[in-house]
């Protein structure tokens, strides 16, 4: 992992990262975040006014001036008002902000996630990022709810410090400004130096209650094996251990955030004095002498409030410290999921460069071969004219009447990141029609090939040409370990669909799914769970033996009845099979 650090490194990522945030000049987070800008200009207008409220009572009252009393006291409260209006409106701004924010980057993580079987490398194959879902939910709102509260701030804070520079610099001469640039300098410098290691600790924190929360939901879904194995002493030791290093974490980061916040505290209660002791060096040098008694406490009042929004301004960008130690331990890992994205992104384009000749896929060539007239001859023809192309020979045999959907060419392939090789100079062409057994002993890569095939495992050497689609209507694979998704006992059998046929009227779709799962022995799963549509928030993996999740997996396969060519394409991992057999 990168060092977390605010650095060149954790400007790009952020740079990436506002990219997908504001789109374009004007997209719908654009234009919130203009209103956002406006809203924090009017109401630096609005404090602006309410903060010479104070310096005028001291006027009127002083001298005694009761109709400037009334207009005045009238005057504060419109201001008092319409400062609360806006203080909520900008709120409420900010909050809209942060909505459509989390939408847009979560949309687009989603995006690359769930494409190219993104969620298959980041969370098996790749090893690099921990706790994906954790940056996809956790990070993105933080990083999202921090930034749309910031930004009211930001944007205004360069005009607040020129304007109320100005004003400092008309009351005290040059002696104020100076002495508050100077107090912000010595401040900013004292919090980066306590900082650098709250944004490591930050990023280490993430990764430990990513860590803890995973421990506790291995034990839930795997609550019934844990208590075979009576692992309950075993499985309490492993959460302490990971309890105990987030706590460690957090202890570290909360000793370095005491001495951040002290010193951000120090330098908000000092700026609150810092103001009188400006403007007693004009007063005590007799520059007016020449002002009446009420007029002087006026000149205190108003170039008080000056002063201290000058360094309230100074002070938001100090108290900002903390919070972008937050960011920045956000920004770093949200830029490294990004940044495996795009790994994975150049990985797939390099498996299909024409000198890399590994995992080929020719899903729209066979399209190409069913839309071509459907004689045994012509499709035959075009199969092996394809392979010609490809290969540059024609040693492939295809006989006519046969379909091709896979072809194996010298193929060598070993897991990820591993050095041994499971299979070397495998050449394997598999036809409609033509039953192929492989066996093996444990470990020698039988279920690896099917991955191999299906494209989630690259190869070393040799090509890999799919002339079909894995999915429901292709080539459907039933791995050792069933998937259950949620939804109702419909929404399991359908599954990866997430409607039933289109072609199937609902009575018919309905009749042929009771006959399925009569036929798969789970009619009592059926009576039990209210029918197809009920029970929509069961936990299926908590509520189904190993035996029913198995029959229920077979119940999807009869559902989709996968054809390639009107014959039956299927991957199945043996062990499966030999477990469904026994059944």
């Amino acid at each position: 992992m990168t060092q977390a650090r605010i650095g060149v490194l954790f400007f790009k990522r952020l740079w990436k990262l506002f990219g997908i945030l504001f789109g374009n000049f004007t997209s719908r987070s654009a234009l919130i975040f203009y209103s956002l800008t406006i809203l924090s200009l009017l109401m630096q207008f609005v404090i602006y006014a309410a903060g010479l409220i104070p310096s005028k009572y001291f006027e009127v009252l002083g001298s005694k001036d009761y109709p400037g009393f009334q207009q005045l006291a009238i005057y504060s409260i419109l201001v008092i008002v319409l400062n609360a209006v806006m203080k909520s409106s900008l709120n409420y701004v900010s909050r809209v902000l942060y909505l459509t924010w989390r939408k847009m980057l979560c949309s687009r993580l989603h995006d690359q996630y769930f494409s190219r079987i993104n969620y298959y490398k980041l969370n098996v194959v790749n090893d690099n990022l921990d706790n994906i879902d954790q940056r996809i939910t956790r990070d993105v709102d933080q990083f999202t709810k921090e930034w749309s509260l910031l930004m009211s701030r930001l944007v205004v804070i360069p005009f607040t410090i020129g304007y109320y520079s100005y004003q400092c610099f008309a009351s005290t001469t040059w002696l104020g400004p100076v002495t508050i640039y100077v107090y912000f300098v010595v401040g900013t410098i004292i919090n980066r130096l306590i900082m650098a290691p709250i944004v490591r600790l930050n990023v280490e924190q993430e990764v430990c209650e990513g860590d803890f929360r995973f421990q506790h939901l291995k034990v839930r879904v795997n609550s019934e094996s844990i208590a075979f194995y009576q692992a309950g002493k075993t499985e309490h030791v492993k959460s302490e251990k990971r309890l105990n290093l987030l706590l460690k974490t957090l202890m570290s980061l909360y000793n370095w955030s005491f001495w951040l916040n002290s010193s951000v505290n120090i330098f908000d209660y000092v700026g609150g004095i810092l103001s009188y002791l400006v403007i007693a060096v004009p007063i005590f040098g007799g520059d007016y002498d020449h002002l009446a008694p009420e007029e002087i406490s006026s000149l205190i009042s108003r170039n008080s409030f000056v002063c201290i929004y000058l360094i309230h301004s100074f002070s938001q960008l100090i108290d900002m410290s903390s919070t972008i130690g937050d960011i920045a331990a956000h920004t770093h890992r949200l830029g490294q999921l990004l940044e495996g994205f795009d790994v994975n992104t150049d990985e797939r384009k390099e498996e299909f460069s024409d000198d890399g000749h590994k995992n080929e896929s020719y899903s729209n060539v066979h399209q190409m071969l069913f839309d071509e007239p459907n004689t045994s001859k012509s499709r035959a023809a075009l199969e092996k004219k394809v392979l010609d192309s490809i290969d540059g020979s024609s040693e492939a045999e295809f006989d006519n009447g046969s379909h091709t959907y896979f072809h194996l060419s010298n193929v060598t392939f070993s897991a990820p990141k591993q050095a041994r090789n499971l299979v070397e100079h495998l050449t394997l062409t598999l036809k409609a029609g033509k039953n192929v057994l492989i066996t093996g002993a444990t470990g020698s890569g039988k279920t690896s090939l099917l991955r191999v095939l299906a494209g989630i495992w690259p190869s070393h050497s040799g090509s890999v040409k799919k002339f079909c689609d894995f999915g429901p209507k292709g080539v459907m694979y039933l791995p050792q370990k069933p998937m259950l998704t949620d939804g109702t006992l419909q929404d399991q059998i359908i599954y990866p669909r997430l409607d039933p046929y289109p072609e199937y009227s609902s009575d018919n779709d309905r009749d042929r799914m009771i006959g399925i799962v009569e036929e798969v022995g789970l009619t009592t799963l059926l009576e039990n769970n209210g029918g197809f549509e009920g029970n929509f928030e069961l936990n299926w993996a908590d509520k189904l033996s190993p035996g029913e999740a198995q029959r229920l997996m077979f119940a999807r396969l009869f559902y989709h009845y996968p054809d390639l060519a009107g014959q039956r394409g299927l991957l199945i991992d043996f062990i499966f099979v030999g477990n469904f057999l026994k059944l």
